[in-house]
This record gives structure tokens, C-alpha cells and sequence, in this order.
């Protein structure tokens, strides 16, 4: 493996770790799944993607430890993965005045940091500045040397 290849499998360890482990401490509790206020529908969807996204994360990890093919092609899959994912997050942000959803709700569940961001969109863009660093990492050099 190469240098930056270390580099990325790490990066992609924590931002998979954070799908596997993170994701399901942090909204398995009443601030999201067992909020009193949410729907039975609305929480179905809720542990619904919390169980994709951290089989997303094991499998992740799965690749980029055990599997014993390619590691490029592994840490691209991986990559396009939380490309997916942290794509998604972010255009439901986006087109949330089309269908009144919010980043955070007014009644309850998980407050902003103590700079007033808000904690899933400032994780979201974290995630997105690493895939973005692992991309430059992995880019392919081309050099064409004068002849």
C-alpha cells in the first residue's frame, strides 16, 4: 500500500466507525427514535436508516480491513458509499423548505453546539472535507515530462 493509501484507509476507518458506532449512540435514544412527539411511521424510518447506515459502516469497514482484493478499488467503494450518503444528507437540507422539514425540531431533540451550528450538518460537512482530502489523496498523478 501506498502512503496515501494509509492515509485514506484511516480516514475512511473514522468516518465509517461514525456510521457503525456513532450513529446509532446518537439517535437510538429519545432525542430522535423514542422522541414522544415523532410519529410510529416516522420512528419506523428513523431505526430503518439508522440499521442501513451502520451496515453501510460495518461493511465499509469490512472493505477496508478484511477484504482481500484490490485495496484501490476498496477504498473507492468506500468512498462512494459516503459520497452517497453525505449527498443525500445534504440535498434533503437543501430541498427542506419543499417538503417543511427542518435541521433541528422546535420541540426537543438535539440542541445546536455551543456556537449555534447545527451538530448534523457541521458532521455531515466534516465528513464531506474528508472524502473531498481522501479523493486529492488518491487522485491519479499524470505527469508528462518535456521531451
Amino acid at each position: 500500500m501506498t502512503t496515501q493509501q494509509v492515509w485514506v484507509r484511516r480516514l475512511l476507518t473514522i468516518i465509517s466507525m461514525s456510521l457503525a458506532v456513532l450513529m446509532p449512540v446518537v439517535d437510538l435514544n429519545s432525542s430522535h427514535l423514542l422522541h414522544p412527539d415523532w410519529s410510529t411511521h416516522a420512528r419506523l424510518h428513523m431505526l430503518w436508516t439508522v440499521l442501513v447506515f451502520c451496515m453501510l459502516g460495518w461493511y465499509s469497514l469490512y472493505l477496508l480491513w478484511l477484504r482481500p482484493w484490490a485495496m484501490t478499488t476498496r477504498l473507492h467503494i468506500v468512498m462512494a458509499i459516503h459520497f452517497i450518503i453525505t449527498s443525500a444528507f445534504l440535498v434533503s437540507a437543501v430541498l427542506k423548505p419543499f417538503y417543511g422539514g427542518g435541521l433541528a425540531d422546535l420541540n426537543g431533540g438535539v440542541p445546536p453546539l455551543p456556537n449555534g451550528s447545527d451538530p448534523n450538518l457541521t458532521m455531515v460537512s466534516l465528513v464531506l472535507i474528508l472524502l473531498l482530502i481522501c479523493s486529492w489523496l488518491l487522485r491519479e498523478k499524470k505527469y508528462h515530462e518535456a521531451i
